[in-house]
């Protein structure tokens, strides 16, 4: 199996659709079978790292 066995994107509010100038929240959710070089190393296991942004307002 690869090194990434899990890559997954929780969003906080579970809707379907946003629009401009909205926050979204959520996680990315990491599962490694075998560490990452990434910013230095990343060690096998479960990762979750939180986010949070605004949306681009629309342009007319």
């Amino acid at each position: 199996m690869g090194r990434v066995q899990l890559f997954e994107i929780r969003l906080s509010q579970g809707r379907v659709v946003y629009g401009p100038g909205e926050p979204l929240a959520g996680t990315v959710h990491l599962r490694l079978g075998a560490p990452l070089p990434f910013r230095g190393s990343l060690p096998a296991g479960e990762h979750n790292f939180p986010f949070q942004f605004l949306l681009p307002g629309s342009q007319m």
